[in-house]
């Protein structure tokens, strides 16, 4: 199940205390800092209380701002702007409360007395009614005090200006040349250094200190945010952080991303070296790729979201040459199976022990999210099950077990979802990924399809491919996703973007039958920065950890 679908009919006020709890469960929060905000599908918005623990904030704490009776009052008010501007023989703007665009007018002119509610608002009210104000897009703001981006917001510019020099040198001399670094603020965690933070955050911005709870802070962060139109990452100088999003999971998302990677690079000074960001060639491919959306839905109207020269968002072209941009770097997503009545639940029958092997899934993501190894929305986990038939053979609807592993067998596996969070995973959110046939040879089925109309390869063209073997698997050779729900369900999930990845250890690497991808904040450390892992100072990480080794991003590309 997506999350946002799981949360659509938890009543607003309950939803907020729970995101809140969570923030300071995980030690994102203070005991009386952080706040969070949302707006309703009929329009209302809910803030957290002020004051008051953020662990225990009962439901009916939550102060509401009724979109209906401030509607009223905000046309009034601009009624009352008309007349006094053609008393004054001043043209005043026309107020349109139904355009899409101007939607977040209705913000203006409100007052902490206009909140419902058993207590007051929170003191920050001012700016998340500012944020919705100049982002109408924008349903959820979430702004929190959390250790490692606190440090970056107390960062002096003037002490870092000494070292930035040598994050240029090293991204100039190992990952292609950043000509315009002087543009990113040294004050905010670079995002080009980790591939989901920037897929998630895109650039940060840094934000002047104004008095927290103030009317100029709410201005010095709408000016921002129209300053950046993409932005939707806010670092507040001495203060903290503040994150928006389409939903609160997706805000939440953001907030954790960047605080991930601000707590590695924090860990990464022992080491001696700062962080390198990734070239500018990988940056462009993730900008072109043709699931990647505006932030929002905000149109581009002003501001400077470059980083480097590269949008943070991509140029706008034809989805055929994003798609082809994109593909010449990144591998392919495993495709799903076109035809849902030959591959979906209905053909293909789960046998206990892959109802066994997802409940274990479950428990061990759940247990590395506890764990701090994977964030909300990082992190990924399979498992290879090998059996010489996973569908009904349409004679006597029966499925064997599985047989003992085997690198004859067809390579079939479980992997976790995309777009899920990671705390909430569910046995039915794990996807099936398989390259064995479908139990219906007709011509509805792609994989029956594909290999009818595929003509055998020529010798030449075995031996170039196994001359390839080591680069990656092609996973359009008959291996497909085979979901559980149909694709227009709001339970249906997508695999892993890292399941080519995981394809490509099992085909090269048959022994293996289990794969984590985590990002714990003390070895992403060495991940963002380069630097080599020495297990052998302690015997008992040596006997477990053996010799580590250390990868290069760009051999998970294509042709790598």
């Amino acid at each position: 199940m997506a999350s946002n679908s799981r949360e659509s009919m938890i009543p607003p006020k309950t939803l907020l205390v729970s995101w809140l709890a969570r923030l300071y469960t995980h030690k994102l929060t203070t005991t009386t800092g952080g706040n969070l905000s949302l707006i309703d599908d009929d329009g209302d918005m809910y803030i957290t209380p002020s004051g008051g623990d953020k662990a225990f904030v009962p439901p009916e704490d939550v102060a509401v701002l009724r979109c209906e009776k401030h509607q009223v009052q905000a046309q009034q008010s601009c009624r009352n702007q008309h007349r006094h501007g053609e008393e004054h023989g001043v043209v005043a703007q026309k107020c349109n409360n139904n355009n899409d665009e101007n939607k977040g007018d209705w913000f203006m002119g409100i007052n902490e007395t206009d909140f419902e509610g058993s207590r007051k608002p929170s003191i920050e009210w001012p700016l998340h009614t500012a944020v919705y104000k100049v982002r109408p897009g924008c349903r959820a703001v979430l702004h929190a005090h959390s250790m490692s981006l606190v440090a970056f917001s107390l960062a002096d510019q003037r002490k870092f200006a000494s070292s930035t020099s040598q994050v240029r040198h090293q991204g100039s001399h190992n990952n292609g040349s950043h000509e315009s670094d002087d543009e990113y603020d040294v004050r905010t965690p670079d995002t080009r250094c980790l591939l989901s933070a920037y897929q998630s955050c895109g650039r940060v911005i840094f934000a002047p200190y104004a008095m927290p709870g103030s009317m100029e802070l709410a201005n010095v962060c709408a000016t921002t945010l129209q300053k950046y139109p993409h932005a939707t990452c806010l670092i507040l100088q001495n203060h903290g952080v503040l994150t928006i999003g389409c939903t609160l999971q997706e805000a939440y998302d953001r907030f954790v991303s960047l605080e991930c990677l601000a707590r590695s690079i924090v860990n990464a000074v022992p080491l001696g070296v700062l962080p390198r960001p990734l070239s500018d060639d990988i940056l462009r491919a993730v900008n072109s790729s043709p699931s990647k959306t505006t932030p929002l839905s905000m149109p581009i109207t002003s501001g400077n979201d470059n980083i480097n020269g590269i949008s943070c968002y991509g140029e706008k072209k034809t989805e055929a040459e994003d798609k082809e941009e994109h593909n010449k770097i990144f591998p392919r997503p495993i495709p799903q199976c076109a035809s849902t009545g030959c591959c979906s639940c209905q053909s293909r029958i789960v046998t206990e022990l892959e109802k066994q092997v997802r409940t274990d899934i479950c428990k061990f993501v759940h247990r590395a999210y506890s764990q701090n190894l994977v964030t909300s929305s990082s992190g990924s986990f399979s498992v290879k099950l090998i059996k010489a038939k996973h569908f009904d053979d349409g004679k006597n609807g029966e499925m064997s077990s599985y047989d003992k592993l085997s690198a004859d067998d067809e390579l079939s596996f479980l992997i976790t979802p995309t777009k899920v969070d990671r705390k909430n995973l569910e046995p039915s959110d794990i996807c099936f990924v398989s390259k064995n046939k479908c139990c219906r040879h007709d011509e509805k089925c792609d994989v029956v399809a594909s290999s009818k109309t595929s003509s055998p390869p020529s010798s030449h063209k075995r031996r170039r491919r196994r001359r390839h073997k080591r680069r990656r698997i092609d996973v359009s050779c008959n291996l497909r996703y085979h979901p559980i729900h149909h694709p227009h369900s709001p339970e249906h999930v997508c695999p892993s973007r890292a399941a080519p990845i995981h394809a490509t250890i099992y085909a090269e690497h048959p022994e293996i039958t289990c794969i984590m991808v985590v990002q714990p904040p003390f070895a992403t450390s060495f991940c963002v920065t380069g630097e080599p892992f020495d297990a052998s100072g302690i015997p008992e990480a040596l006997i477990v950890l053996h010799d580590v080794k250390k990868v290069p991003f760009e051999s998970i590309l294509v042709d790598q």
